[in-house]
């Protein structure tokens, strides 16, 4: 409100104030309180309102013919009255204008040209090639050329395309990204790396830390913090001689905060996950030059079969965990060892059961398939389960796994892996096929680098959406005989 008041007093002559009267889904929009405190600092007139209010369309902002200068600020406005909102007065003379700049240039032409692209985008029926999707064939012949057989594709990939094809479109074969605007200090990207650089160190050194067993459990928790902590000293030295961490103040309360939440997660470990241990980090596959590839890590990338030829799939796999050898409870219950794949994630939240339904999220299903091609036999056999791990609030989210739960009588890890394979084969087909409409899979998020350029408008989408779907895109149901009807739909 501060803000707001310093700039509406440095007016000298006047002062307007607008809003929208409808929101981008065309429902009435309510003026900001804001305005609603300007109103109140003002007198109540004889009509009864305490500022001069005005409804205002677009046309009434349109300059009269006489006033215009030039032959491009004319045709601009010509074009604005035949095709702009609402109805067109004086078509007639509007048409004739149009017809004598035609032969006066190629701005008329182009504009034109434009002109006939908006009605399609905003008129037509269905997805079409200003919606993004691509028709000219020689295009549509390299699209087929590129996937799957010249790219190597990764889980990240694949979620931008199922979150939007267009962004998938304007990142992957555009080439675009956003510049960001420099900062003094760490932003959310750069302190999840260093989380994750941290847990790589902490992890791998447990693993091969003959004293502690490779094991977290509340016998050696002391030794596993004092062993955080020497690898956090000397990994926080080593980005501190590189410049690496922002404003020096803010940097000492991060590093407390983020010894803190290890520390937490160090004790989650001990109660959920102690018949587990932690045997390799940062897993590639499909690892790049000079990536340091773990003793079960590949450079190659991992095959999935699919109707155009294989799928190479690449990444990195945070953590693979096997069944701890002395657990007797495993082994008195005869279990073949068992791995787990853990994803962590640097913030409190994580992708879920949802996300994984919709084609948005696939890391756990190629994680589960990279470790089940990348580990010796002995230890991939028994139980499989794979999760998202929030560093900053532990839990097992977005479980895979086979045992049955009190929804899924068959397990979430089969159908999870089963949708993910039918995901990928049907957003591969929509690739070949130039399918990159603007059609966000679960809304428009806000931190989309793409937003400038896509022209989403959910009104319109959803109109053509609904009239004409694109099959490839639709989400998949959940194939499971025990679901009933109303978790289907």
């Amino acid at each position: 409100m501060l803000l707001y008041y310093l700039a509406v007093t440095r007016a000298r002559r006047s002062l307007t104030l607008s809003y929208p009267s409808l929101d981008a889904e065309g429902r009435p929009a309510l003026a900001s309180h804001y305005l609603e405190e300007t109103k109140a600092l003002f007198a109540e007139g004889p009509d009864g309102d305490r500022l001069p209010t005005f409804s205002v369309g677009t046309r009434d902002l349109d300059v009269p013919l006489e006033r215009h200068r030039s032959a491009r600020d004319l045709l601009a406005s010509t074009l604005f009255a035949l095709w702009g909102p609402g109805e067109t007065p004086d078509a007639g003379l509007h048409l004739g204008i149009l017809e004598a700049l035609l032969g006066r240039g190629e701005a008329a032409q182009a504009a034109l040209a434009g002109l006939a692209v908006e009605h399609e985008r905003e008129r037509g029926e269905a997805f079409g090639p200003f919606d993004g999707r691509l028709a000219a064939p020689d295009i549509l012949e390299a699209l087929c050329r590129r996937y799957p057989a010249e790219v190597v594709m990764s889980a990240g990939r694949f979620e931008t395309f199922g979150g939007c094809p267009f962004a998938f479109f304007a990142s992957d074969l555009l080439g675009l990204e956003e510049t960001e605007e420099p900062s003094p200090d760490l932003g959310p990207l750069e302190v999840g790396l260093i989380y994750h650089g941290l847990l790589e160190r902490f992890f791998s050194a447990l693993a091969a830390s003959k004293p502690l067993g490779g094991r977290l459990t509340e016998s050696n928790r002391d030794a596993a913090l004092a062993l955080l902590r020497e690898k956090a000293d000397a990994y926080f030295t080593h980005l501190e001689s590189h410049g690496r961490v922002g404003s020096p103040a803010l940097w000492q309360v991060q590093k407390k905060n983020m010894l803190r939440d290890l520390g937490r997660l160090v004790d989650w470990h001990i109660a959920r996950l102690g018949n587990w241990r932690p045997a390799y980090a940062e897993v590639w596959f499909g690892a790049p030059r000079g990536a340091k590839v773990s003793p079960v890590g590949s450079r190659e990338p991992i095959a999935l079969d699919g109707p155009h030829g294989p799928v190479r799939l690449r990444g990195r796999i945070d953590r693979i965990d096997l069944v701890a050898t002395g657990d007797s409870t495993r082994r008195a219950a005869g279990d073949a060892p068992g791995y787990q794949v853990i994803d962590y994630k640097s913030g409190t939240s994580a992708p879920g059961e949802t996300d994984m339904a919709l084609g948005t999220s696939f890391q756990l299903p190629v994680y589960l398939w990279a470790a089940e091609a990348l580990l010796p036999k002995a230890e991939r056999g028994g139980e499989a389960r794979a999760f998202f791990l929030p560093v900053r609030k532990p839990g097992e989210k977005g479980l895979l796994q086979a045992k049955p739960t009190p929804k899924h009588k068959n397990g979430t890890l089969a159908p999870a892996l089963d949708r993910a394979r039918r995901y990928i084969a049907n957003f591969v087909e929509a690739m070949r096929e130039g399918v990159f409409p603007v059609w966000p899979r679960d809304g428009c998020p806000e931190h989309c680098d793409f937003q400038g350029i896509c022209r989403f408008a959910e009104w319109r989408l959803r109109r053509k959406w609904e009239a004409h779907p694109i099959g490839l895109l639709a989400s998949l149901a959940e194939e499971d005989e025990e679901t009933d009807e109303e978790d289907a739909a």
